[in-house]
């Protein structure tokens, strides 16, 4: 797929009457995200373990957990790297594969085809921002933007970010961005979006220095709403559940506090929650006197609000560069390597496909990607 964007140049030569790519110019931003592709039917050998080409890097079609929660489907996890929405790097992973590694093993398969990377900057989702990646990326220079993951330390930054944005010492930044879909909308039913940043440390213990990172808080009145709306749904939900089981206690299997707690627990993860209750059950075993009481916990809830609508992103391209609400709208513009994974899984519609080799679906895969272009 290399080569096949206009915004890329290359200088080819005759090598043993190969041609080998020596050099190419890198557009600016490259957008990276992985997939999980599906497929029926049965790819496992004789001995019932997945089918692997001998000496080819060929990936395993396996059941496994993964983004999509469909654990019991016959997989392959492919990684994409595009600019705009051209692919120029493809590789399919075996169908177990988490996002942890698949950024750096990816850039680094990338640079020995193509200049350095280091004016580059690559965009890609939570996985980017683990400890162990952004520290490696930050050894070899490498600009990168990412949404950093809601960690303990993460949720602690932003509640210090709040108060210090509510006692006025900072404030938030707004940002022209539109996105297709409203932009037909009129100015005033259009999202707002805002941007507010602090410079936070990443310590790298091997080499005993530190990189100084920019954590770019982005606040949409949209996503603020369906925060709202959906920690509302899950509180009414909640309710329905505890009041449900107040109900049902001494009756059918509701006889001990073991099975009545344990019954709570699951209830409450399903209406999506827990962390919004406190309750108190009453009563034992011997004497089947269950009395659930329950009531809502404030605090979390309030403490829920706060983080309505935010998205934390870190990024080390420099301010001079992009600002805060650059960096948001460079972000936003992670759709198109989204949009170049669907399209890679959308388009084959006729079935069935007779391919036994997990070899064959590779290369099924690189071909529609080919054939978008």
């Amino acid at each position: 797929m290399i080569g096949s964007s206009p915004q890329l140049w290359s200088v080819l030569t005759l090598n043993r009457q190969d041609y080998r790519w020596i050099r190419i110019k890198l557009p600016e931003f490259l957008h990276a995200d992985t997939t999980s592709v599906y497929f029926e039917g049965q790819y496992e050998d004789e001995n019932g373990q997945p089918k692997r080409g001998r000496g080819e890097r060929v990936p395993m079609v396996v059941e496994r957990y993964n983004k999509d929660g469909q654990c019991n489907k016959a997989q392959l996890v492919l990684s994409l790297i595009t600019s705009g929405r051209v692919a120029l790097w493809y590789r399919p992973w075996d169908g177990n594969q988490t996002d942890d590694s698949v950024y750096l093993a990816d850039m680094t398969a990338l640079r020995e085809i193509l200049l350095p990377t280091s004016n580059t900057v690559l965009i890609g989702d939570r996985k980017l921002c683990n400890e162990e990646t952004m520290v490696t990326l930050c050894r070899q220079k490498q600009l990168f933007i990412g949404a950093h993951p809601w960690t303990d330390a993460a949720k602690a930054v932003w509640l210090e970010t709040w108060q210090e944005l509510q006692a006025g010492r900072l404030t938030w930044s707004d940002v022209e961005y539109v996105n297709r879909n409203n932009a037909r909308k009129p100015a005033e039913k259009r999202p707002r979006y805002q941007v507010c940043e602090i410079v936070c440390e990443l310590k790298d213990e091997k080499d005993r220095s530190a990189y100084l990172l920019r954590w770019v808080f982005t606040r949409s009145s949209d996503k603020a709403q369906r925060d709202s709306q959906q920690r509302a749904k899950a509180v009414q939900a909640g309710e329905k559940a505890l009041r449900r089981i107040a109900g049902l206690m001494g009756k059918y299997d509701y006889a001990s506090r073991k099975t009545i707690e344990a019954r709570i627990g699951k209830a409450l993860r399903q209406a999506k929650a827990p962390p919004y209750f406190t309750y108190t059950l009453s009563g034992t075993d011997e004497n089947q006197d269950w009395r659930l009481e329950w009531s809502r916990a404030q605090e979390a809830i309030t403490q829920a609000e706060r983080f309505d609508g935010i998205v934390l992103l870190c990024t080390n391209v420099r301010r001079e560069r992009l600002t805060a609400g650059e960096v948001m709208v460079k972000y936003k513009e992670q759709v198109n390597v989204e949009q170049s994974s669907d399209f890679i899984k959308s388009p084959v519609q006729v079935r069935p496909m007779w391919l036994h080799s997990p070899k064959r679906l590779a290369e099924l895969l690189l071909l529609t990607g080919l054939w978008r272009k």
